[in-house]
C-alpha cells in the first residue's frame, strides 16, 4: 500500500515513500503551473519513459482545459461565451459541454449554493482586482444576473440570457482538469499516481494518502489527519484569499467565496472538506462551505455527501470538526485546540 501525506491548500506537499512496491523505477514528480495554481505529480510506472510520457501527457491534458475553460484568457470557450450577444447559439466543444452539464447539475444539487453563472457578482465585489464593497443597486444587479436562468445549456451549445450575466469556471474548472488528467494517466497505461492541484488532491489506484487540514486561520498550524483513497479530497476556505478592502468607515475583510443565494461573501469563517468519486464532484460540492457548518451538515446528511467541516468553537482559537455520518475516514487530532464531533 502506497503512503503519501498531503497538506491541504499548501503550495508543496510531502510524500511518505520513494516507490510503490508493485512497481521497479522510482516515481516520476513533476511540478506545473497552471489555471493559476501549482498542479504536482507522482507517477508510479514500470519504467522511467513511461512516467516521464505520462506527465506530459497531463501536462497536455490540463493545459487544454485552461485554454477551454480560463475566462482570463480572450479566446478562451468561455470567455467566447461570456461575450455572445443575448440569444445567440454559441457551439461548444463536446468536452466544455460535459463540464457545463456537470456544473449545472452541481448548482441543483447544492440547492445554488454553487453556480457556474456567478461571474457578475465576482465582478461586482471585485475578486479579480484586490475586492471592493459594491452599491446595493450593484450587487443586487449582479445577484440577478447570476441566478439559475443566466444561460440556457442545449444539446447544440449555450445561449446567454442576460447581456450581464458570465460564467465564472473558478468553482468547477480545476476539478474538471483533473478528472481529464486522471484519464491522461490511464490512457498512457499508468495504474498508480497522485495529483495536487492547488490543495484539491486526486488519486489513481490503490494509494493511501494521509490528508493534513490546517487550521483556517493560521495556514502554517495542523489540526486534523486522516487517510484517504481513491477519489478526490477538495477543501473550501476563506482563510487564504480574504480581501482587506478600504471603506468610508475604515478598512473590513471580505472573503472570495461568494453566495449565489444572497449576492455577498460567505460568513462563514472555518472550512469544509469534501471526499467524492471525481474531482469535478468534489470541487463544486466543496463551494457548499457558503451555507456554513450546521446548515451544510444537512445538506451532506440528505445527499449522502462525505464532508468535514472545521468551525469555530466558543473559546477563540479553539476548533471543532463535524463530520457528517457517511464520512468514512478516521480522524486523528494533531492539536489539542480542535475536538472532533461526528453528526450521528
Amino acid at each position: 500500500m502506497l503512503q503519501h501525506l498531503y497538506r491541504m491548500g499548501a503550495l508543496a506537499f510531502a510524500l511518505g515513500v520513494a516507490a510503490s512496491p508493485s512497481h521497479s523505477v522510482a516515481p516520476v514528480d513533476r511540478s506545473y503551473r497552471l489555471m493559476g495554481s501549482s498542479l504536482e505529480i507522482r507517477v508510479f510506472s514500470d519504467s522511467r519513459s513511461q512516467g516521464l510520457a505520462a506527465a506530459d501527457a497531463v501536462w497536455k491534458a490540463v493545459d487544454a482545459d485552461e485554454r477551454r475553460l480560463s475566462t482570463w484568457i480572450s479566446d478562451s470557450e468561455l470567455s467566447q461565451v461570456n461575450r455572445a450577444p443575448v440569444g445567440k447559439l454559441v457551439p461548444l466543444s463536446s468536452l466544455s459541454q460535459r463540464d457545463l452539464k456537470n456544473a449545472v447539475q452541481c448548482a441543483a444539487r447544492t440547492d445554488f449554493a454553487f453556480t457556474p453563472w456567478i461571474g457578475p457578482m465576482v465582478r461586482a465585489w471585485g475578486l479579480r482586482q484586490g475586492g471592493k464593497i459594491p452599491a446595493e443597486s450593484e450587487r443586487r444587479s449582479a445577484w440577478m444576473a447570476s441566478q439559475s436562468g443566466a444561460f440556457t445549456l442545449t444539446d447544440q451549445g449555450i445561449i446567454k440570457n442576460r447581456v450581464d450575466s458570465n460564467i465564472e469556471e473558478g468553482g468547477f474548472g480545476k476539478g474538471a482538469a483533473l478528472d481529464d488528467a486522471l484519464a491522461a494517466l490511464t490512457a498512457s497505461g499508468i495504474r498508480d499516481a497522485v495529483l495536487n492541484f492547488g490543495g484539491q488532491v486526486s488519486i489513481l489506484g490503490a494509494q493511501e494518502v494521509s490528508i493534513e487540514l490546517a487550521d483556517p486561520s493560521r495556514r502554517d498550524h495542523t489540526l486534523l489527519r486522516f487517510d484517504a483513497g481513491e477519489g478526490s479530497v477538495a477543501t473550501s476556505s476563506n482563510s487564504v484569499h480574504g480581501m482587506k478592502v478600504h471603506t468610508p468607515k475604515g478598512e473590513t475583510q471580505i472573503g472570495h467565496l461568494l453566495d449565489p443565494r444572497t449576492g455577498r461573501p460567505a460568513p462563514y469563517d472555518g472550512s469544509v472538506t469534501i471526499l467524492a468519486a471525481t474531482g469535478a464532484e468534489a470541487d463544486c460540492l466543496s463551494k457548499i462551505f457558503v451555507v456554513g457548518a450546521s446548515q451544510g451538515l444537512q445538506w451532506a446528511r440528505k445527499h449522502h455527501v462525505q464532508a468535514l467541516f472545521i468551525m469555530p468553537a466558543s473559546k477563540p482559537g479553539r476548533w471543532i470538526a463535524r463530520t457528517s455520518c457517511d464520512w468514512k475516514p478516521h480522524l486523528t487530532s494533531l492539536s489539542p485546540q480542535i475536538e472532533i464531533q461526528p453528526d450521528c
